[in-house]
């Protein structure tokens, strides 16, 4: 990997210079603990080249995701990191098993018995309460994401509309600063993830359908870069029973991926809490593009290890964005 994907072979230097022409307004999003590191790896190699103009927004639930891979810069909190707060969830759950109006939707994706498991919510509760993540349960993440989208949570839709105007912000200052640079109206948003974790492949196609919540208009592009880590994430985790369970969040996120793009799931209405629904008709503007990125190269071989993964894929996408810019129109990137 270190020598296929490193900084140095692939794009350092390779934006020392704006290059004049068309570009989009590009910004970063990440979910849950593996897109906080890639973004973080991004955020190392924009500060290195000097960019300032490339906003990032990462949402995860691990309150200590600052804390670990020092060597990485930490995400602003919370300008750049909004940390989904777990007392709200588990409050909101109390009301759902209470069948309160205001909640009873959660009870349509977190019943309290699946497949012959029962007492689910006491279980989510245990996982969530300590502020360390959904516990690699894609329901949990789901939960955790929704009760935050509005202001009596972590305020998850304010945040991405200051995020708009911090995008339209950048189109304005960089035509100011680069003489020969024209940006185009429309935007484009990178959404990185790990399908694998419970926050990550939990939050992913409700965050979609809050970006078209408030990006509604459909010349928005969306592009999103999911990561299938693998044996990379296995060697990671403590608790080795979680290892299935990850790939049963990997094929439960990419087939809703994949009915939601096909059309076969539309109309789909999200209800994310009692203020806020959406209801998605187009597949195709939903998510505009969905890459997979394996955990093996070319050649077949695994990669390094997990951070050699996040690095690989933080320096893929610098090399769209290193200009500090925005990304090409011509490039379609």
């Amino acid at each position: 990997m270190k020598n296929n994907l490193s900084y140095d072979n692939l794009v350092a230097r390779a934006y020392a210079t704006v290059k004049t022409g068309d570009f989009l307004p590009v910004g970063i999003i990440a979910l849950g603990g593996t897109g906080c590191r890639i973004a973080r790896e991004i955020k190392a190699r924009l500060q290195t080249s000097g960019a300032q103009s490339v906003p990032i927004l990462a949402i995860d639930s691990d309150s200590r995701e600052n804390e670990k891979y020092p060597e990485l810069p930490p995400l602003d909190v919370p300008r750049e990191l909004i940390l989904l707060n777990p007392d709200v969830a588990v409050r909101a759950l109390a009301k759902a098993q209470e069948r309160h109006p205001s909640q009873s939707h959660i009870l349509d994706f977190l019943p309290d018995e699946i497949e012959g498991e029962s007492a689910i919510h006491s279980t989510v509760k245990v996982k969530i309460a300590t502020g360390s993540g959904a516990g690699q349960f894609r329901r949990a993440g789901k939960l955790l994401h929704n009760t935050n989208v509005g202001s009596s949570g972590s305020g998850i839709k304010s945040r991405l509309e200051q995020f708009r105007t911090d995008l339209i912000g950048v189109r304005s200052k960089q035509e100011k600063l680069h003489t020969g640079v024209r940006f185009k109206d429309r935007m484009k948003l990178l959404v990185l993830t790990s399908l694998a974790g419970g926050t990550g492949a939990g939050t992913i196609i409700d965050f979609l359908a809050l970006i078209r919540l408030v990006f509604p208009e459909p010349t928005h592009e969306v592009t999103v870069i999911a990561v299938l880590p693998g044996e990379a994430l296995d060697r990671e985790l403590k608790n080795k029973q979680e290892i299935p369970v990850t790939r049963g969040n990997a094929i439960g996120a990419i087939g809703e991926l994949q009915g939601i793009r096909t059309g076969r799931m539309l109309p789909l209405p999200f209800t994310f809490d009692h203020e806020h629904e959406v209801v998605i008709r187009d597949g195709a503007s939903f998510a505009n593009e969905v890459y997979l990125v394996d955990n093996r190269m070319s050649s077949g071989n695994p990669v390094g290890s997990y951070m050699a993964l996040c690095r690989a894929v933080a320096n893929f996408i610098y090399a769209f964005i290193g200009t500090g810019v925005g990304a090409a129109d011509a490039s379609s990137a």
